[in-house]
């Protein structure tokens, strides 16, 4: 199963494995309160943190997500999708 690259997971998303998101959790928010900010059920959040955030591969969907873990891309910044 692919994650997102190094560079997006230093920001935060999820590591090798799935579970939880080590970014959401140094925001200090559950998945109820990040999927809340999204406009998300809970249950979208879990299924995104499970798959490495491989649903979330569109920038319109990733952005919300940084925006809402307080992450902030240095411009030029690359995200990229490894396996």
């Amino acid at each position: 199963m692919g994650s997102f690259g190094r560079d997006f997971r230093s920001g935060g998303a999820c590591g090798e494995g799935g579970g939880a998101d080590p970014s959401r959790i140094a925001a200090g928010l559950s998945q109820k309160e990040l999927a809340a900010k999204l406009g998300l059920k809970p249950q979208q959040i879990q299924r995104y943190e499970a798959g490495n955030y491989q649903g979330a591969t569109s920038l319109g969907r990733v952005n919300p997500i940084l925006r809402a873990l307080g992450v902030k891309l240095r411009p030029g910044a690359e995200l990229r999708l490894v396996s």
